[in-house]
């Protein structure tokens, strides 16, 4: 589900990722929509809920979104659906995601290192792969909230302006859901 504004949301959150994941997964029946009303017949038990968007979303379409977890649904929030867009739904950063990005660096490079539990859940066995990796992209400063659904940092963003550390990737696991947060992916880089 994408869409809103400051993105390119048809080149590469529909195009772009819908091209990769039929190119690694070609079971999966993928989809993707900027319009709330075609969630309601498509969010099953099976469905993993990619969350990619900023534009304002209903009272509705967050009811929606909010019983696919209940029912232990899983959702990824991804880049924008990791900013706090809806001031009045606090429960997505508090209850399902540990927190929200209010802020970001310019586009620009910085570092992405991998936890321990990144490394391990990531980084193929016998691999070569590296902890840390440069990148070009917005370094959300996204930030855990008190009292939030407790988060397992997979990789961190580290500014090289100053050194700040940020969550760019995490799981929780509120009940039964399951869900993922991934800061990255302004374009194409």
């Amino acid at each position: 589900f994408g869409g809103g504004s400051s993105h390119d949301f048809g080149r590469w959150f529909r195009e772009a990722d819908l091209a990769t994941l039929a190119r690694s997964r070609p079971d999966l029946s993928t989809r993707y929509t900027e319009r709330a009303a075609d969630l309601a017949g498509g969010l099953g038990p099976a469905t993993v809920l990619v969350l990619c968007t900023n534009q304002p979303l209903a009272g509705p379409t967050r009811e929606l979104v909010e019983q696919h977890l209940q029912a232990g649904g899983s959702l990824l929030a991804y880049h924008p659906g990791t900013w706090r867009n809806w001031a009045s739904w606090e429960s997505l950063s508090r209850d399902w995601l540990g927190g929200a990005s209010e802020s970001h660096e310019p586009l620009r490079e910085f570092d992405v290192e991998l936890s321990d539990a990144g490394w391990s859940w990531l980084a193929p066995r016998e691999s070569s792969s590296q902890r840390r990796f440069p990148i070009v992209d917005e370094l959300y400063r996204f930030a855990p909230e008190d009292g939030a659904v407790q988060m397992r940092v997979l990789a961190e963003g580290v500014s090289r302006d100053g050194g700040a550390r940020y969550p760019v990737l995490w799981t929780t696991r509120p009940g039964e859901a399951r869900v993922a947060g991934l800061t990255l992916g302004h374009d194409g880089d």
